[in-house]
């Protein structure tokens, strides 16, 4: 499949206020109807695929009736590289080592393909590992999925599953932080949002159960991979409601302070809203 120029201009589709990501060969969207571009080019190892890539989407933000609409804020370059070893994309060997060098020949040529030259231009480049960091975005699959192999879908209830994947980003975000940046965790659903002090939480919208939307009809089970007959259409998923519910309860006051509460259940998590000291809202 080839993704152009017309791929990127779809995201004028996008309604007012919603940051989106926009799965593809050129991976990764968001943002005020806003989109924030990337590229996966680094695993194909190819800075001049990467630049074209890059070039592309710069046409396509630069078409007056996408201007109209969202805003392209940054790039993102590089997707799981710690995969790379396992895919095939790179030796068995594969290190940090490697990775860093790899990472900035390719993003040079995006820097340059984007006309890139600091924080403050239109289009940046996204993470911590620069002077030139405007946020700092990481990346977390939910529950028990992150040990891979089979897994059951009740894992994205359980509480030690879910903390035991959110803990090991404090050390993270108070760095981020100290260094006057946004820190952004995604895909992210209830218990992220209110454990971690971040400034936006980021929300999977592609096939399968991590997603907040399944926008085309699967002919497959996204939990066994099972035939589907008939095929299910295109549908909204038990997450995205969940984001509502966050929403409202933590409403727009921008003061509320949550706090959990001692619930003696594995699978069931009770919070407090308070604003200006007083209790205000519960949701559980």
């Amino acid at each position: 499949m080839t993704a152009g120029g017309e791929y990127y201009r779809l995201s004028w589709w996008l309604p007012a206020g919603v940051y989106a990501h926009v799965r593809g060969p050129c991976r990764r969207w968001l943002r005020r109807r806003t989109c924030a571009t990337g590229t996966s080019m680094l695993g194909l190892d190819n800075a001049t695929n990467a630049a074209s890539t890059v070039q592309s989407i710069m046409r396509a933000f630069a078409d007056l009736e996408v201007i109209a609409a969202p805003a392209t804020e940054s790039t993102h370059t590089g997707n799981e590289a710690d995969q790379y070893g396992l895919n095939g994309l790179r030796p068995d060997n594969w290190s940090v080592q490697v990775y860093v060098p790899g990472w900035e020949g390719i993003a040079g040529a995006v820097i340059e393909a984007a006309g890139i030259a600091g924080k403050d231009t239109p289009v940046t480049l996204q993470g911590a590992a620069h002077h030139c960091g405007a946020d700092d975005l990481d990346h977390q699959y939910s529950a028990a999925f992150c040990s891979g192999s089979d897994f059951d879908l009740i894992s994205f209830m359980n509480k030690t599953s879910i903390r035991g994947n959110l803990t090991v980003f404090e050390e993270d975000v108070a760095a981020t932080h100290a260094n006057g940046l946004d820190y952004i965790l995604a895909p992210g659903a209830v218990r992220q949002i209110v454990l971690l002090t971040k400034a936006r939480s980021e929300q999977h919208c592609g096939r399968g159960g991590s997603s907040t939307m399944q926008p085309v009809m699967l002919n497959r089970s996204i939990t066994n991979g099972n035939v589907l007959d008939p095929a299910e259409p295109a549908h909204i998923m038990p997450a995205y409601y969940g984001g509502l519910v966050v929403d409202t309860f933590i409403g727009d006051s921008g003061v509320a302070r949550v706090v959990e509460l001692v619930v003696d259940e594995p699978d069931i998590t009770g919070y407090a809203a308070f604003e200006n000291e007083q209790l205000t809202r519960g949701s559980s």
